[in-house]
């Protein structure tokens, strides 16, 4: 019986499962859910986002604080994608 590599038919290396997507969530009164990201997130830590992005099995905490606000009273720092993804939501 052989033991399945870590390697790939190419020789890369497997990454485990993960999932990512993309989501605004919303109130139906002008407010949406954001979340500032967490120290140990991978990209722009301490950034205020919807709900996006890849969770990995065992990855530490992603978010530290969740929050309602308007577009017109956003928090700050805001993640690089936030306004295209809040652009398309509200162009639904």
């Amino acid at each position: 019986m052989t033991t399945p590599s870590p390697e790939g038919p190419t020789g890369q290396v497997r990454k485990a499962p993960s999932v990512s997507c993309v989501f605004i969530c919303h109130d139906g009164h002008g407010r949406v859910l954001l979340a500032r990201r967490g120290a140990g997130a991978r990209g722009e830590p301490g950034t205020w986002d919807c709900g996006a992005g890849a969770l990995e099995y065992g990855e530490p905490h992603k978010f530290d604080e969740l929050g309602w606000f308007t577009p017109d009273a956003l928090p700050y720092p805001l993640h690089s994608q936030l306004a295209e993804s809040l652009r398309l939501f509200a162009s639904r």
